[in-house]
């Protein structure tokens, strides 16, 4: 087990000295404890100085079995929630398209100046939309991670009251 934690340290130190070389950035980091795992989640951002676009933030997550020291792949997890990829793929597919409906029905813009494969585009996701998820076990929930832009052209960034891109999958 100690193996394991010093390699993870070794990582999230080597991690962190990448990011912190940007100019700004930012660097967080949380752990739960629940359901026999600990759970880290590790997020950062860096910013280009001569840039207005959005920072990409990324997330990186490391689940450990409390009970054996072994470190969860996204299967082992899902497996401990009775779930399947292909369940948060349809999931969080229908979370993006109620989004997507909900910035119609506000008048962002229309079904003909966006469809739905546009405003995919815009938060540059792919029809996988497991794609970058990171699983994070918090107060029994299961939780993934996913980044995407929030602004484009047609200024929805204000629709998105929160920047954690955190979908609370099964509690």
């Amino acid at each position: 087990m100690y193996f394991t934690i010093e390699n993870i340290n070794k990582k999230i130190l080597l991690n962190y000295e990448q990011v912190s070389a940007k100019t700004e950035y930012n660097y967080n980091y949380k752990f739960s404890k629940s359901k026999g795992i600990l759970s880290l989640l590790i997020t950062y951002a860096y910013y280009l100085t001569d840039s207005d676009a959005e920072p990409t933030r990324y997330f990186e997550t490391v689940n450990i079995d409390l009970k054996t020291g072994n470190i969860l792949n996204d299967d082992d997890i899902l497996k401990r929630f009775n779930l399947k990829s292909s369940q948060i793929n349809d999931y969080l597919g229908i979370k993006f398209y109620s989004i997507y409906t909900d910035l119609i029905r506000l008048k962002y813009f229309t079904k003909k100046e966006c469809d739905y494969k546009c405003f995919l585009k815009n938060r540059q996701i792919s029809d996988n939309y497991l794609n970058g998820v990171n699983f994070y076990v918090e107060k029994g929930s299961l939780v993934a991670y996913k980044f995407f832009y929030t602004n484009s052209s047609y200024g929805e960034q204000d629709y998105f009251k929160t920047d954690d891109y955190k979908f609370i999958i099964k509690k």
